[in-house]
């Protein structure tokens, strides 16, 4: 976003975050807002199931749980903290969280095109060995932040790219499915 609009602000884990850069996109279907801290290059994401004023939990957006992230991450970490709500997590193993994710859109300013809001949730990672870290955010703002209304489309150049062990993976194939089941929220399988 331009120099002075906007800001993006939270506290991670008990300390400031305030995003140097931030962007969304409101559409009739989802919201996306992102605040990028470049000296500490780390991200808070969030992503909505409507763009409407009012209040989201992962109780009232269990039917659109795909269209509903928060997640922290940062470039020095392999995985970010992402919420999910109490059963979700139990569902993967892990002990001791307490879902506390609250977005509230406050403001749609359909003529200057920006969106206003707080936020507060609980992320965890995996850390392997079936241990979990959790991370709390709380105080979370975004207040007149810079909106589009299209996502960026990229056209797929058809490779998945990757290291194992330090390794180049080289993929003969590729294969994308969306998978839904009863008890557990909708995601894909890339395989």
């Amino acid at each position: 976003n331009p120099a002075g609009t906007g800001v993006f602000k939270a506290s991670v884990g008990g300390n400031a975050f305030v995003a140097t850069s931030s962007s969304a996109i409101v559409t009739d279907n989802f919201v996306l807002i992102a605040g990028i801290r470049t000296s500490n290059k780390d991200v808070i994401q969030i992503t909505l199931p409507s763009n409407k004023v009012g209040t989201y939990t992962w109780a009232n957006s269990e039917d659109d749980g795909e269209k509903f992230v928060l997640s922290y991450g940062s470039a020095t970490d392999e995985n970010p903290f992402i919420s999910a709500s109490n059963e979700v997590a139990e569902f993967f193993g892990v002990k001791d969280y307490t879902d506390t994710a609250i977005v509230t859109i406050t403001a749609v300013d359909k003529t200057k095109k920006t969106i206003s809001g707080t936020f507060q949730f609980t992320g965890f990672r995996d850390l392997g060995d079936d241990k979990t870290e959790t991370k709390i955010i709380t105080n979370g703002s975004f207040a007149n932040i810079p909106y589009t209304e299209t996502a960026p489309v990229e056209e797929s150049d058809g490779f998945l790219n990757a290291k194992i062990d330090g390794v180049d993976f080289a993929e003969n194939d590729i294969d994308v499915a969306s998978v839904s089941s009863s008890g557990v929220y909708p995601y894909y399988s890339i395989v």
